[in-house]
């Protein structure tokens, strides 16, 4: 499987098994490193704005695919992004965290996960 964009996808002839429709950066105010309260409010506006970015959902997200690495830091900004945004999660949703499998992953994280991610749309 090959990560990269449409345009070189169709030129090579490569099979597109997926397609990235909407994305979206946020931060953290109260990072580790900040004197700012830690609030979880980063991830949350982060979703946001990708739910604004993607427009009108077909359905909601039954499946996402999170970097966590066993650091309990980050389940707050989760717990807070999941609350304020449970209408666009389906039902039951399903997070998958590969670093449970194969350890952390670290700056490639995003690749791997779109990579897993389309490997999973495709089954």
């Amino acid at each position: 499987m090959r990560l990269s964009t449409r345009r070189i996808a169709e030129t090579k002839g490569w099979p597109i098994r997926a397609t990235i429709t909407a994305v979206s950066t946020g931060f953290e105010k109260g990072h580790m490193e900040s004197p700012d309260p830690y609030t979880g409010d980063g991830l949350a506006e982060t979703f946001e704005a990708l739910f604004v970015n993607a427009g009108k959902l077909a359905y909601p997200v039954p499946t996402v695919y999170a970097g966590f690495n066993a650091e309990s830091h980050w389940a707050k900004e989760w717990g807070v992004s999941v609350i304020r945004h449970r209408s666009n999660l389906a039902e039951g949703f399903e997070i998958e965290h590969p670093a449970d499998c194969i350890g952390d992953t670290g700056a490639a994280c995003g690749p791997f996960l779109v990579g897993t991610a389309a490997i999973g749309i495709e089954k």
